[in-house]
């Protein structure tokens, strides 16, 4: 069971309450994997679910090498973020309950279309357990033409690895894989922010 509510208004931010059974995060072999926009999805490994590999040194903090994934996306490609390795990105987690996580929708559209020539990557994560279907139904409904890559977590593998069950979360990684700002809740404040700190990242890669 997924409880969303409203917490400190402040930082309009929404928690995320969850009894979790039971899950298990499985490596996996990444050099079957493809990227985004590699060779065609019949010789490209989809997995059906996200799953997360941790390498010796990696941890989920700033200034850490972030554990890499490799997840499906809503429309049946994959994304692999090993193959990231000089792609700047961000990674937001998101559900269709929480107000802020809907504000900020359009503004990461916007950071990606301003900054997709530069190698930024963008990958949202749905939270709320919800089918494909479902969120495609939520996107069009709300009329946003959305041009990232989206994810669902059905079982939770990914929010249960890098969030602490509050929504909206977003995370800035640079080329090397290290998380360099990890940001809760949003208003449009944070737009700016988002995009001074993806110029600074773009500039220090060179």
């Amino acid at each position: 069971m997924i409880i969303y509510k409203a917490k400190n208004k402040a930082k309009k931010s929404c928690m995320l309450t969850i009894t979790v059974l039971a899950f298990m995060i499985v490596p996996i072999m990444l050099s079957s994997c493809t990227s985004l926009g590699g060779s065609s999805r019949s010789d490209t490994y989809i997995p059906l679910k996200p799953q997360v590999v941790f390498r010796q040194g990696d941890e989920v903090k700033k200034n850490s090498r972030l554990p890499t994934f490799i997840a499906p996306t809503i429309t049946g490609e994959v994304v692999n973020t090993s193959k990231y390795d000089t792609n700047i990105f961000l990674l937001n987690f998101w559900s269709i309950r929480c107000g802020p996580c809907i504000k900020e929708i359009p503004y990461l559209e916007k950071l990606f279309q301003e900054f997709k020539g530069n190698g930024l990557k963008i990958i949202s994560v749905n939270t709320d357990q919800a089918s494909t279907e479902d969120v495609f139904r939520f996107i069009e409904n709300k009329g946003f033409d959305l041009n990232y890559d989206i994810l669902t977590d059905p079982d939770l593998v990914l929010s249960s690895v890098f969030t602490k069950w509050f929504v909206p979360v977003t995370i800035l990684i640079d080329s090397n894989g290290v998380m360099r700002y990890n940001h809760t809740g949003f208003t449009s404040r944070d737009y700016e922010k988002y995009r001074k700190l993806i110029k600074a990242l773009i500039k220090e890669r060179g």
